[in-house]
């Protein structure tokens, strides 16, 4: 498993990215990456936009931009299962970019 853990604006980790599949912290899936035109976009299961990685590899972010444009219908991934890859601690705060706010998979996860 190629895990890349993804923070929120303080540092915190938020959730995980294994393969194109966006686990919330608690190994729930909140999304899917479906684009290879755009490996930073991550869309809900449904195929609504959920939020953007931002950053580099280990110090990678999640952020949810308000003037997102559409790309068009997703479809729909098939199931991945649970998956928990560990804590990977935290890293720096950073400031949130223009039009940008933090997200939290786990309470979007349970909606969806």
């Amino acid at each position: 498993m190629d895990t890349r853990f993804l923070f929120d604006s303080e540092g915190s980790w938020v959730a995980f990215v294994d393969g194109r599949f966006v686990f919330a912290r608690d190994g729930s899936l909140f999304g899917w990456i479906p684009w290879d035109d755009h490996p930073d976009e991550v869309v809900t299961p449904s195929g609504d936009y959920a939020a953007t990685i931002v950053g580099e590899d280990g110090h990678e972010r999640l952020f949810r931009f308000h003037d997102q444009p559409y790309r068009g219908y997703a479809g729909r991934p098939e199931y991945p299962g649970y998956r928990y890859p560990g804590h990977p601690g935290w890293i720096e705060a950073t400031v949130l970019p223009i039009g940008a706010e933090d997200v939290n998979p786990r309470e979007l996860s349970t909606a969806l």
